[in-house]
């Protein structure tokens, strides 16, 4: 049966008031989209983060890896601070107060300001953050998505 015909019998069947069907005849397959979505992750001019509610790394996207001079070996399973968070990130606050604060108000960290972070080499630069929590079906916090985006001056 084509494509076209196809079409026309769901369109028919979805106007009589039947439940409503969806056409994936040209929709891309799951893995196709899960292979996009790898390619969009791993080439994005973003750093793309994931961590756990201990603040340990689980992933972190080449661009990522080659902006903060580390490769995923040194990252995964290590904790963010002291990695790409000073232990100070903020006058008065410390990156574990931070990380708390995260998991327990995210929505007040959805976008942040500028936050410092440090590469392997030592220098200081500020970043802005974007950060997603993941929930299990319970409601539980299970890890972070933040996507860091680099400042021109740093490229």
């Amino acid at each position: 049966m084509s494509v076209s015909i196809l079409s026309i019998i769901l369109g028919l069947f979805n106007e009589r008031g039947g439940p409503k069907i969806q056409d994936i005849s040209t929709m891309p397959s799951s893995t196709e989209r899960g292979t996009d979505c790898c390619e969009i992750v791993e080439n994005a001019n973003s750093i793309i983060l994931t961590w756990d509610t201990q603040g340990k790394i689980m992933y972190m996207n080449k661009f990522g890896q080659q902006f903060f001079g580390y490769t995923s070996d040194e990252l995964v399973g290590k904790s963010i601070i002291g990695k790409i968070l000073p232990e100070m990130s903020r006058p008065g606050k410390s990156s574990a107060d931070m990380i708390k604060d995260i998991l327990k108000n995210p929505e007040q960290y959805v976008s942040n300001d500028a936050d410092e972070n440090i590469k392997k080499s030592g220098e200081r630069v500020r970043l802005l953050w974007s950060n997603k929590v993941i929930r299990n079906r319970k409601g539980d916090i299970v890890k972070i998505i933040s996507v860091g985006n680099v400042p021109k001056e740093y490229l």
